[in-house]
């Protein structure tokens, strides 16, 4: 909590400098508002969420009920209930029953076998427990997370709950395969696209002789590397014979400092920036003539109703909703297409239709989340030019050009305020919105949809796979294989693309929406603080020019505290 605390202290800080030197009531507000909302994000996200992930049979919760020296996690449990546990330390013990962000149920620890479980729950734990104080003292929450295995919807549902806060994954395999599943390969295929790190355990090794082991990590190893990366961490395990000294040395690597600097310090510096930005402003409108405000007010409500209007006409030139699912379902439709030899084995070898539309997902999920990501960002940077004009407009009429006191006060002042600065807030905004498309509830209930679309078609393929077999009789496996991957390619990929196309564009249009009216409202916060400051240095027009100059140095001196605060993070 060290780094948490040190960022909460420094916003603190910053408020306490900054704040009482706003010129408006309205400017104390938004920056309070800040400050809170930041403080919130610190204390609520300050733990580096580590899944450990793996098959049904790769003895996760044993492993982890190993390490924590006591039976507790839930072991042999029906896939359709599997849920989320993540172990908090507390002396006080308890179990938290939670529904997407809600809180259904308290109860005690001796109750987590007795749980009504269905796939929308993740459970906190919290336990006094020597293993889990260790981890938690280093802001790492281990999260013992549903089988890969698992049923369509526990899987989507924990997948997409930890992309967010999971930096770093860890994945384990039994030893008895010798190898890694092409389920396991799969995964790590999908969280890399999200950006996060993934290790590799090889669990129960005391199922192998002491001169096997050896071998087997060799392999996993290589095909580890393989798909993660020359680093990638690989450790063996036996909850039978409580070895885990590997699965600590990779717990102990993770750097839990670096991920939430890396995380959380560009956010406290762009608190600070504001700040700085406000109190800059201030400084340019004390030197200004202030017999030119009210135009200077008239002009910037006419420049806030023309970048409204250029936003619109912006937003109606954008690539077609149609256009951008195309893009969406093409990438979709390579991804699948890139896999279609997997896909033809699964279903030569007889997998039933939940496993098939299983891996139909795995290989669709990251495809839509960077797609999609990809698609709105495209969109706003068309209508972001909307900003751009607006943020010059601005600044042209914000910067008293022929002023002479303002030009010898430049370095006083400073060259903050203005378009690069607006720019640079409002970009921070759309940001925002491409970092909240990927959200949970959203892709969840995307997800959820499109299992049920894509069930009709999966169930056609498999049930023609016998006709296609039969027509291709006497041919060898690898030959009837090549033909099922080149079925799928031209027939079953384009139906499941197509059977996907409604859901699609009507989450652009949605994203799309927000995107207008989130621009819109950044477009009148700014304005509204222009015209607020303009009107509370009006009220003090009586002061004259010394008592202005005063105040501009004694605004100067606070920027240099906020400035000094984010040079030290």
């Amino acid at each position: 909590m060290e780094k948490i605390n040190q960022y909460i202290s420094v916003v603190e800080k910053a408020f306490s400098t900054a704040a009482p030197n706003f010129s408006n009531q309205e400017s104390v507000k938004k920056a309070t508002d800040n400050k809170d909302d930041l403080e919130a994000q610190l204390r609520k996200d300050s733990y580096i969420k580590v899944p450990f992930v793996g098959d049904f049979n790769a003895g996760k919760s044993s492993l982890l009920n190993a390490m924590l020296g006591v039976d507790l996690l839930p072991t042999n449990i029906l896939p359709e209930t599997a849920v989320s546990y993540e172990l908090y330390y507390d002396t006080l013990e308890k179990l938290e029953l939670w529904e997407d962000d809600r809180l259904v149920q308290t109860t005690g620890l001796s109750q987590i076998k007795n749980l009504n479980l269905t796939p929308k729950n993740f459970v906190k734990v919290y336990i006094n427990n020597d293993f889990v104080k260790s981890q938690f003292d280093r802001n790492i929450v281990i999260v013992d997370m549903p089988g890969i295995d698992s049923g369509i919807e526990a899987h989507n549902n924990a997948i997409l709950h930890y992309i967010q806060d999971g930096n770093y994954f860890v994945l384990l395999t039994d030893a008895e395969g010798g190898t890694l599943r092409q389920t396991a390969i799969n995964f790590i295929d999908e969280v890399k696209k999200y950006g996060a790190d993934v290790a590799v355990v090889i669990s129960k090794v005391d199922k192998k002789s002491v001169e096997d082991i050896p071998g087997i990590k060799a392999t996993v190893e290589k095909i580890a590397r393989l798909y993660v990366g020359s680093d990638a961490k690989v450790a063996t395990s036996s909850a039978v014979n409580k070895d885990f000294a590997g699965v600590m040395d990779i717990l102990n690597s993770i750097d839990s400092e670096q991920i939430i600097k890396t995380k959380y310090e560009p956010l406290v510096k762009g608190l600070i920036n504001g700040y700085i930005s406000e109190l800059q402003l201030q400084m340019q409108l004390l030197l200004q003539d202030k017999s030119h405000f009210e135009d200077k007010i008239q002009k910037l409500k006419e420049e806030k109703e023309n970048a409204i209007n250029r936003l619109r006409h912006k937003s109606e030139s954008a690539q077609s909703v149609e256009g951008s699912a195309d893009d969406i379902l093409n990438d979709i439709a390579a991804a699948l297409r890139a896999k279609a030899g997997y896909l033809a084995t699964l279903l030569y070898n007889g997998q039933d239709m939940n496993v098939f539309k299983q891996e139909l997902l795995t290989i669709i999920r990251p495809v839509i989340v960077t797609s999609f990501k990809r698609e709105i960002t495209e969109y706003q940077d068309v209508i972001g030019q909307a900003v751009q004009e607006f943020s010059a407009n601005a600044d042209e009429i914000l910067n008293d050009k022929d002023n002479k006191a303002l030009a010898g006060a430049e370095e006083l002042v400073g060259n903050l305020v203005g378009k690069d600065v607006l720019e640079g807030l409002l970009k921070k905004g759309l940001d925002k919105l491409a970092e909240r498309f990927v959200n949970y509830k959203g892709l969840g209930l995307l997800f959820k949809t499109l299992g049920k679309v894509i069930g009709p078609v999966v169930t056609i393929a498999i049930n023609i796979i016998p006709d296609i077999l039969r027509l291709i009789f006497g041919k060898s496996k690898e030959q009837k294989i090549s033909e099922l991957s080149e079925k799928i390619s031209s027939t079953v990929i384009s139906k499941i693309v197509e059977a996907m196309r409604p859901q699609m564009e009507e989450m652009i249009r949605e994203q799309r929406g927000q995107v207008d009216d989130n621009l819109k409202q950044l477009i009148e916060s700014e304005t509204q603080k222009y015209d607020d400051n303009i009107r509370a240095i009006q009220q003090q027009q009586q002061l004259e020019k010394e008592a202005a100059a005063k105040k501009v140095a004694e605004l100067q001196e606070c920027v240099g505290k906020l400035n000094t605060l984010a040079q030290e993070l």
